[in-house]
């Protein structure tokens, strides 16, 4: 039994990780910040929900992680649950970090991480076990990382159970230049034996966790898609219209060229490509539309072509 009076469940005794994360936690009054990364179907959200469920416990050593109330999609629904007042060791779970904001804005990710970086140093206090994954460590910014205790690779999974690659971040600043010390953390077990964790396995959550979180994720998805498609839809008319724009101011000074005597007609009547790519400044394919459209508008007599001065 640690000091918060919470009794280290006997079936966590096979795994180191859960074991230094229950002692971070219960016996040195501290949070454990970890970092779930990994490729598209290798496993990670599983290895978030089932690392949630085997170290979210009550007093008496019984799995007290809730799905819908630990679990969540986005930055502010996470913030939220962080300063809520919860019970010592509770998960505060972040499915798909930045994927939402980071699809839809560009500038979103440099803004977002700072937040979160500072979010993740102040949840040091909270004794809380926070999760959080991301398909990829670059998509996370180097300060949100190296304030996390723990990054875990997670590589792929069997019907049972995700394996992968755990790093362990020992964080001390050198007393000159406050310089940041990485290096692989090293547990001591009660027997004194030091114990260095590399590599890592984890079983496959509850069947009744799992349906749970999947319904949960097809709604985020589902709000993702529409989300997606309206940001893709607003683009493309902001595109239209600018290309609506430069077209007529192209077609406008083609115009304004050829009927001074500026721009003349090659010998077959038609428009030389390269004054609308050199002079205008358009792409081959804006080019070639806009000299139909002036040689259509010089057929039907919009455009009347004059002769320069002094020819």
């Amino acid at each position: 039994m640690g000091k918060t009076g919470y009794t280290f469940p006997k079936d966590l005794r096979h795994s180191v990780f859960a074991r230094w994360c229950w002692r971070q936690i219960h016996s040195y009054g501290s949070s454990v910040n970890v970092l779930v990364v990994g490729k598209p179907g290798s496993g990670k959200s599983w290895t978030t929900c089932e690392l949630s469920y085997m170290l979210d416990r009550g007093k008496t050593g019984q799995p007290r992680f809730d799905v819908h109330k630990d679990v969540v999609f986005t930055e502010a629904t996470f913030k939220a649950l962080v300063a809520m007042k919860r019970a010592i060791g509770k998960a505060n779970q972040w499915e798909e970090a930045v994927t939402i904001e980071s699809a839809l804005s560009r500038n979103w990710q440099s803004e977002a991480n700072k937040e979160t970086s500072t979010l993740f140093q102040i949840m040091r206090h909270n004794q809380g076990f926070n999760i959080i994954n991301a398909p990829q460590k670059s998509m996370v910014d180097k300060h949100m990382r190296d304030t996390a205790h723990a990054i875990i690779v997670v590589m792929g999974h069997t019907a049972y159970t995700t394996y992968g690659k755990v790093y362990m971040l020992d964080m001390d600043f050198a007393s000159e230049g406050e310089r940041l010390l990485r290096k692989n953390l090293r547990f001591v077990s009660e027997s004194g034996k030091a114990l260095k964790v590399t590599k890592f396995c984890c079983l496959a959550p509850p069947q009744e966790v799992i349906d749970v979180y999947e319904e949960r994720q097809t709604a985020f998805k589902k709000k993702l898609e529409e989300k997606l498609a309206a940001a893709a839809a607003e683009r493309q008319a902001e595109d239209t219209e600018d290309d609506s724009e430069a077209f007529r101011a192209a077609f406008d000074q083609a115009k304004v060229d050829l009927e001074t005597g500026e721009l003349t007609l090659d010998p077959r009547k038609r428009l030389p490509r390269s004054y609308f790519k050199r002079v205008l400044k358009l792409n081959k394919a804006m080019a070639t539309e806009v000299a139909e459209m002036v040689e259509n508008a010089i057929r039907t007599g919009e455009i009347q072509p004059g002769v320069a001065e002094g020819a």
